[in-house]
């Protein structure tokens, strides 16, 4: 068996030639030594940019702890703030404590490993707090079409889900030239946000010939994402027939 004491351990990853070093506090106690335990719940979030979430920090105490434990975190990402509605969680230090994770507008999309740490009594506690920014992308194929007035052209757009992103998806278009309509199949890309819509472009026969931009939008958990899709409208063709 170890030896009551505090100890550094090192942990080491390897991959593509690129090696990372951590260390760990370890800290070992005798036994019926007053202590306390930290639980996380949950232990991991996925969370789109402009939102928040709560979780719960509980302490349980055993070996007749008595002291505040005070209670911090490290390794967030720029633009996440973490906050407490106690902090430290008073003597003896049982109870839990509701922390806020909140995630800015501009946090890039990623996952981020954090760590909760608690202390009092001469005791440190830590454990690990997962973070995923989520989002989801677009995309058009084709990305343009060539379309005779009277006539109509298809394209599938394709979202796809990014770390944890869990919402539907709904899709429209702007920037159409006159008399000509665009309609999605469906409409709303059901959650998680992964899947494809028929995207159809019905151009009228009065429709002037010329290259127009049009912005398809997708928008589903409070994000939005836009893509460029170009309609070329051909000249009108016409046939003559003299009977007789």
């Amino acid at each position: 068996l170890a030896r009551p004491g505090t100890y550094t351990v090192t942990v080491n990853a390897n991959g593509g030639g690129v090696k990372q070093t951590a260390t760990v506090a370890l800290t070992v106690m005798a036994a019926g030594r007053p202590n306390f335990t930290l639980s996380a719940t949950p232990a991991s979030l996925s969370l789109v940019q402009g939102t928040q979430a709560n979780v719960a920090v509980t302490t349980t105490v055993s070996g007749g702890f008595n002291n505040a434990v005070s209670l911090s975190v490290s390794g967030m990402p720029n633009g996440v703030s973490v906050s407490f509605d106690q902090n430290p969680i008073p003597a003896p230090g049982a109870g839990t404590a509701n922390m806020t994770v909140a995630v800015a507008g501009n946090t890039p999309v990623g996952v981020y490993p954090m760590t909760l740490s608690a202390s009092g009594g001469g005791v440190y506690q830590a454990v690990a707090v997962t973070l995923s920014v989520a989002s989801f992308a677009i995309s058009a194929s084709p990305v343009s079409l060539s379309i005779a007035p009277g006539n109509q052209g298809t394209a599938t757009i394709s979202a796809t889900a990014i770390n944890g992103f869990n919402y539907p998806i709904s899709l429209s278009a702007s920037g159409m030239p006159t008399d000509t309509t665009v309609t999605f199949n469906p409409a709303t890309i059901p959650a998680p946000g992964s899947g494809s819509s028929t995207m159809t472009v019905a151009v009228a026969r009065d429709t002037p010939p010329g290259t127009y931009p049009l912005a398809v939008t997708a928008s589903g958990g409070g994000l939005q994402q836009t893509l460029t899709f170009t309609l070329t409208v051909l000249p009108a063709t016409y046939t003559l027939a003299v009977t007789p």
